[in-house]
């Protein structure tokens, strides 16, 4: 998430008051294992095609025009019966990853 937001940044720099139409996102990884983990904590292939469209659609929401749209690709490599080896659960506690951001009390 971290270079999601430092991208956004230095896009928002360069068009200063220019208003986007449409904003594509079409980022898309399938890590080796689930026991990737992105710097945040969380499984890469979902943090990168999913986590990191929401936030950067968010972060642009207010740059696009009125009426401008978000079109998002995505993968299914988050899907255990479409990639067997892919994360079983988006519940980072029982997935086995140590997440970073995650402090049990």
């Amino acid at each position: 998430m971290k270079s999601v937001r430092s991208f956004a940044d230095r896009i928002k720099q360069r068009l200063r008051n220019i208003k986007i139409d449409v904003l594509v996102l079409n980022a898309g990884i399938r890590a080796a294992n689930n026991q990737v983990s992105s710097q945040e904590g969380f499984e890469l292939t979902f943090a990168t095609n999913h986590l990191s469209h929401y936030l950067l659609a968010r972060l642009f929401e207010p740059n696009l025009t009125e009426g401008g749209r978000i079109i998002i690709t995505t993968s299914d490599a988050h899907d255990p019966a479409v990639i067997p080896f892919g994360p079983k659960t988006l519940n980072i506690e029982s997935s086995g990853i140590q997440p970073s951001i995650v402090q049990k009390k």
